[in-house]
């Protein structure tokens, strides 16, 4: 399965590309937390942006237990802060 995740603000820099494709090779599919983890290996460099950001499933933020297909739409969205 082929995974697109759309990237935002930090991890877009940090990863330097707007969007990034993830090969998953179970039998079954993900959980949003095991494709973060799946991420953080294949991202080793931005593991602690990565550890702290959520992933959101068609426009809405889901429980890391959700499990996604490769029909969802996936983005990856760090920590903001603002005044």
């Amino acid at each position: 399965m082929r995974f697109q995740i759309t990237l935002f603000a930090g991890a877009r820099e940090l990863i330097g590309e707007p969007q990034i494709s993830v090969d998953w090779d179970g039998d079954d599919p993900p959980t949003l937390a095991e494709l973060k983890q799946h991420l953080i290996r294949q991202f080793p460099a931005a593991k602690e942006l990565l550890a702290v950001s959520l992933l959101a499933v068609d426009c809405r933020y889901v429980a890391d237990d959700c499990t996604v297909s490769t029909e969802h739409e996936l983005a990856l969205i760090p920590p903001v802060s603002g005044g």
